[in-house]
């Protein structure tokens, strides 16, 4: 499993969250207090989003974030689609709407991740 440090802004302020990189996923997912209490923007039509899980199926607001960076870097991105969803043991799961911004790459033999 590969973990970023990201931190996600919303218009409340800010955290700090330990993010898993699931490519498999197509948007970041934070749980729904988090997503409330950072301040992200609801989607102005209140559309909820199908997941597919290894449970099955499930919904999940859509958000927007003011921002989420990687720390100590200059990696971030803008406006940026957020499903809330508590996924327990996962606190942050970077997804797709997040990784496609930069060029990134694993090395199975070295187990070494890169993101630039």
């Amino acid at each position: 499993m590969v973990r970023i440090p990201v931190v996600v802004e919303g218009s409340f302020g800010s955290a700090s969250y330990l993010g898993l990189v699931d490519t498999g996923s197509t948007y970041v997912i934070l749980p729904e207090r988090d997503c409330v209490n950072l301040g992200l923007v609801r989607d102005e039509k209140r559309r909820k989003v199908l997941i597919l899980t290894v449970k099955g199926e499930t919904v999940a607001d859509l958000y927007s974030a003011l921002s989420i960076g990687v720390v100590d870097t200059d990696l971030s991105v803008r406006t940026i689609e957020v499903l809330a969803k508590t996924v327990h043991g996962m606190p942050c799961i970077l997804g797709m709407s997040f990784m496609r911004h930069f060029d990134w790459s694993f090395s199975k033999e070295k187990q070494e991740f890169t993101i630039f």
